[in-house]
């Protein structure tokens, strides 16, 4: 069996991939570019489909 669920942006994950300056704090926007220097998953808005959780599992006869 399988099951599909779309990953959709929130407040929360803007907190991290949100507009820097906006969404995303100082502090926040300075530990990620040190740790992700190459990251372009920024200025997303809410309620974007940014992926799917696909979740799989044997059917027990």
């Amino acid at each position: 069996m399988n099951f599909y669920y779309p990953i959709i942006t929130n407040g929360m994950c803007l907190q991290c991939h949100g507009a820097a300056g906006k969404e995303i704090d100082g502090a926040t926007l300075s530990q990620l570019n040190k740790l992700y220097p190459d990251d372009q998953a920024r200025d997303y808005a809410i309620n974007q489909v940014r992926g799917i959780w696909s979740i799989s599992w044997n059917k027990e006869s």
